[in-house]
């Protein structure tokens, strides 16, 4: 074993605490990388168990670390399996933590001992490291290139090749690469885009505006934006521009009765609320009822007073389900592919399989809505995934048929085609497919709707 590289001036207590942190990234990455749960809530349910010993500067090394090694896995490997051995630990967490800039190559020399091969890659191959050159020699193009180098499993890049075409592929793959941007959407109930920038660059935030959305602002560095007083008084929520992309092509007018068929969270009912100015209905459901228990808070500190989260069983009892809805939106369960890159560890989770698995739910509840919706209202397909089994599958199973709907273009959301549009994954937004219809036709199986 050779001696540590130390630079001149170190601090030996910092190289105490960034090896205990790297060893500590190192026994996180052995147990993450099996578990199966999502590793956000992973690391949520870790960080909370441990919240009397982990600073803030600690959870995020330890976060971000873990991170690039799901965002950058294949590629780690190569140089892991070159500096060493596959299989340890500590090599893969201090990769992961240089690749992610949170190291350099010296301090990792001075927190950890370093075999001769490691030594000499700090001094001589470090460059190539960060620039993504490889140890060995690489594959020479199609899908097995781009997967190394990319860290995608190859059926899924030789698939999406397949689907979308080189050009495509390629800067999609960039993209998730990347760190995703932190995005917070301003609530307009309560502030304008312009006065909420202004109270974040007096608190010293470095922020822009997103051309995607007129509510987006994007942090151009990390920030614990939910300790901000903004966020507590309901000045903004976050949310990703292309969530909030969807909300703005629904096209909704104060006083229509909407329903988030599938809400999640709610996010998009905030915003769809505070589109209706407070007026009108935003009706919330989802089969995970569980998923609807924080909305009354948020609805209540973003000042709106149209959003009813509802037991999709008792629908019936809904005066304005009974009704008919003007507007329906089915945000359906997905793979998520249009997300990968704020979920890297999902991309090693999927199997080929799991779209068509996803597509037999997704028609049930497309369908299942459709009697809910009033003659001349619009229903909204969305999903973040990119597949086509997905999408535009789901969309041509459903309508192809159907006398009583017709199909909406989708101006301004991304790629067009017959049965839906793409909206892609960019550096300021996550990726989305969305496709409307009309109801042209009244119907007389209200009663027999379901999800």
């Amino acid at each position: 074993m050779s001696t540590p590289l130390r630079a001149e001036g170190s601090d030996p207590v910092s190289s105490r605490r960034q090896h205990a942190r790297l060893c500590h990234a190192a026994s996180l990455w052995e147990e993450i990388r099996i578990a199966s749960a999502p590793a956000d809530r992973w690391l949520g349910n870790y960080f909370f168990r441990n919240r009397k010993k982990l600073g803030s500067q600690d959870r995020r090394f330890l976060s971000q670390t873990i991170y690039s090694l799901f965002r950058h896995r294949s590629y780690i490997a190569a140089w892991a399996d070159f500096l060493g051995g596959p299989h340890d630990a500590l090599l893969w967490a201090s990769l992961g933590a240089l690749l992610d800039g949170q190291i350099t190559g010296a301090q990792w020399a001075e927190a950890s001992p370093l075999n001769e091969k490691q030594t000499a890659f700090v001094s001589k191959k470090c460059a190539s490291f960060l620039a993504f050159k490889f140890p060995v020699l690489e594959p020479a193009s199609g899908s097995p290139a781009l997967a190394l180098r990319f860290s995608f499993p190859e059926w899924m890049v030789a698939r999406w090749l397949r689907d979308f075409g080189s050009g495509r592929v390629r800067p999609l793959l960039e993209i998730y690469e990347k760190r995703p941007p932190l995005t917070v959407r301003v609530n307009p109930v309560k502030i304008s885009r312009h006065d909420l920038m202004q109270k974040f660059k007096k608190a010293g935030f470095s922020v822009r505006t997103c051309g995607l959305t007129p509510w987006a602002i994007v942090f151009e560095e990390r920030a614990a934006v939910f300790d901000l007083e903004e966020f507590k008084q309901g000045l903004f929520e976050v949310q990703d521009a292309g969530s909030q992309k969807v909300c703005e092509v629904l096209g909704l007018k104060p006083g229509q009765l909407v329903w988030d068929a599938c809400a999640g969270g709610g996010g998009k009912s905030l915003l769809m609320g505070a589109i209706l100015e407070n007026k009108g209905r935003i009706v919330a459901t989802d089969i995970r009822p569980q998923k609807l228990q924080d909305l009354k808070k948020r609805a209540k500190r973003a000042g709106l007073f149209n959003v009813f989260p509802a037991d999709l069983n008792r629908m019936d009892e809904i005066r304005s389900a009974r009704q008919g809805f003007d507007c329906i939106l089915v945000d359906a369960p997905c793979s998520g592919t249009g997300t990968l890159r704020r979920n890297p560890d999902a991309k090693w989770k999927l199997t080929e399989d799991l779209f068509l698995r996803q597509q037999s739910e997704q028609v049930k509840i497309l369908e299942g809505v459709l009697p809910r919706l009033r003659k001349g209202g619009r229903v909204f397909y969305v999903t973040c995934s990119l597949e086509k089994e997905e999408n535009e599958a789901v969309i041509e199973k459903v309508f192809s048929n159907r006398k009583d709907f017709r199909l909406i273009p989708l101006s301004g959301f991304g790629t067009v085609s017959a049965w839906g549009s793409r909206l892609w994954p960019s550096d300021e937004n996550d990726g989305f497919f969305a496709a409307a219809a009309e109801k042209i036709e009244a119907t007389t199986d209200m009663e027999t709707s379901s999800i």
